[in-house]
Order: structure tokens, then C-alpha cells, then sequence
């Protein structure tokens, strides 16, 4: 399982290890999550690790909230996050084998600037010639505007499509734009050409990459920036310490 591009999980994986190594202050325990971080996640410009436990706890494996906060954590090589926070509460790992016995579900919420989602864009965009080209996303101040060309029969036609963000299908990872509306420069864009042009744009964002069961609940836009919020169960974080070790 590849487990670089993981955040939270990964984290609470090097907790059960920290917890079962250190009898120490709570600062000790996020200054070791903290410390494996970069290495496991990838480069972010910084870190933040908050444990709200008393010693008393943490000796017995017991840790009351794990929060961690990044600002520009690349997740993926095509993806970095302007600001990621997560946590889950009630964490309880037997010291001596570091084995996870429960936490509550991991909530996360990942930040995006425009600027992050079009770097995307631009880093998985489809070189077919029949797809769209000088693909551009505007987050506006509570829905998206996606500007693009494509080419057909030899002429250039700019669309501009507005619409929202909804979870693709089955897909528990993948947020798609629905078009509410298109322009084909004045007139209105036919259907079907908005269609052709959002099969092949979608999806817009993708965390399928990060090798861990999660699932993304929705994502809303406000004021120019775009808000993912998702959860991941104890079994994914299971599965993520079993991987790691």
C-alpha cells in the first residue's frame, strides 16, 4: 500500500509507536509524529501536532484528541493542499504491542486555492488533441467557473461552463464539476459539447492516489477557495499502521 500520501492516518500509525515508546509529555509524543512527517508524507512548509492528553494518559496509551495541521502539503506530485487539518478523539493503543484498539472516525478537511486546483489541472490534462485545451478554473465566491477550448473540424471554440462540485458517482475519492450552465463565446453552449468537454476535464480533484480507504463527504467553494471535508474509519487507520509496520 503506498502510504506517502497520507496524512492523518499515517500519523496516528507513528502515534501508537510514540505511545508506546514515551512515558514522557504530551509534547514528546507530537514532537515524534511531527518529526516523521515529512518523511512519510512528503515536504509541506510546515507542521502542526497537538495532543490533548495528560502524562498520566498517554502511559496508558490514552490519548483524548490527535489534531495535525499543515500549510501546503504536497499529497501527490500533482496535488498540494494549501491548508489540511484533521483529528480524531478517544485514541486508545495497548503499549505494549502498539497495536490500535480504537479511535473515533478521523475527520479532515483539505483546503485548496485556485492556484492548487489549476496546477492540477495543468499537471494531469490530456494531451489527446480532441480534448479540451488551456483548461482554467475560477473558484468564485459559492460555485466554479471551468474555461477551456476545444477544437473541432479544424475551428478553436472557447466554452466557458459553470456549475458545482459533487462526488463522482460510486467514487468515494474523486470530486467532478456539474454544469449548470455554458457559453459557447455568446450563445449557449450545446449539451452535448458541454458533455464530451466534462468527461474528459472530470475529475477535478482526485485523492484516490493516497492508497487509503477514505471517503470524501462533500466539497463546498467559498470566497475564492475550495473546502473538501471527509472521514476515514479505525479500519483504515489499521490498515495504514499494518502497512507502515
Amino acid at each position: 500500500m503506498n502510504s506517502r500520501s497520507t496524512i492523518l492516518l499515517i500519523a496516528l500509525a507513528f502515534a501508537c509507536v510514540a505511545i508506546s515508546g514515551c512515558h514522557g509529555l504530551q509534547q514528546d509524543v507530537a514532537g515524534r509524529i511531527k518529526g516523521e512527517l515529512p518523511k512519510f508524507i512528503g515536504p509541506a512548509d510546515n507542521y502542526d501536532v497537538s495532543i490533548d492528553a495528560n502524562p498520566f494518559a498517554i502511559g496508558r496509551g490514552h490519548i483524548h484528541k490527535i489534531q495535525i495541521d499543515g500549510t501546503n502539503v504536497k499529497i501527490s506530485p500533482a496535488l498540494t493542499v494549501s491548508d489540511f487539518n484533521a483529528e480524531t478523539t478517544d485514541v486508545r493503543v495497548n503499549v505494549l504491542s502498539g497495536a490500535l484498539e480504537h479511535c473515533n472516525p478521523v475527520s479532515f478537511t483539505a483546503m485548496l486555492t485556485q492556484d492548487n486546483i489549476n496546477q492540477y489541472t495543468l499537471a494531469t490534462a490530456s494531451t489527446s488533441p480532441d480534448s479540451p485545451q488551456n483548461v482554467h478554473i475560477v473558484l468564485n465566491d459559492h460555485d466554479i467557473t471551468v474555461k477551456f477550448e476545444m477544437k473541432r473540424y479544424g475551428v478553436t471554440l472557447p466554452i466557458t461552463i459553470r456549475g458545482d462540485l459533487v462526488r463522482s458517482g460510486a467514487s468515494k475519492t474523486n470530486l467532478d464539476f456539474l454544469a449548470s450552465s455554458g457559453q459557447l463565446g455568446w450563445i449557449h453552449a450545446p449539451t452535448p459539447l458541454v458533455r464530451m468537454a466534462l468527461d474528459r476535464i472530470n475529475p477535478v480533484v482526485s485523492l484516490a492516489g493516497i492508497g487509503v480507504p477514505i471517503s470524501v463527504d462533500h466539497a463546498i467553494v467559498d470566497r475564492q477557495r475550495m473546502f473538501v471535508t471527509g472521514s476515514a474509519s479505525i479500519a483504515s487507520v489499521n490498515s495504514t499502521i499494518g502497512a507502515a509496520q
